[in-house]
């Protein structure tokens, strides 16, 4: 079974939070679904930042699904290693486009599109999927 998954991304104020605590509310309480949130931002996955929430929500009181969740993406991290990782959470998550990318890590031109392949392949190796040689050609 495969289950939706959905991701809000803006700037900081920009009212995810409001969005997202409205959601819950409509899903969890008149839809009666379960629900998880993972929240992630340039601080990775750590939710201990003075000023912010972790979405109106005690952390203790995290699902089971949620704090697996979490514990998924940090172990598919961990497994591209700390300079991939970051390249993916740039350009994966953050929608960081290539160029940005590269002016951000301080590389050369094009060299955001190889290490986005490496980071790629290492995801692909932590989840068994196939290796280079599956991969279409182009």
């Amino acid at each position: 079974e495969t289950l939706p998954v959905l991701a809000i991304c803006g700037f900081s104020g920009s009212g995810k939070t409001t969005l997202i605590l409205k959601m819950l509310a409509y899903l969890c309480k008149d839809r009666g679904l379960s629900v998880a949130v993972l929240k992630h931002d340039v601080h990775g996955l750590d939710v201990d930042h003075p000023g912010k929430i972790l979405l109106g929500a005690d952390p203790a009181h995290a699902s089971d699904r949620a704090i697996a969740a979490r514990a998924r993406v940090a172990r598919a991290l961990s497994a591209a290693g700390p300079v991939l990782s970051d390249v993916l959470l740039a350009i994966c998550c953050h929608l960081q486009g290539l160029e940005d990318a590269e002016r951000g890590f301080g590389w050369p031109r094009r060299a955001a599109k190889v290490v986005l392949q490496i980071a790629l392949d290492r995801l692909a190796a932590h989840y068994g999927l196939g290796g280079e040689g599956d991969r279409p050609p182009g």
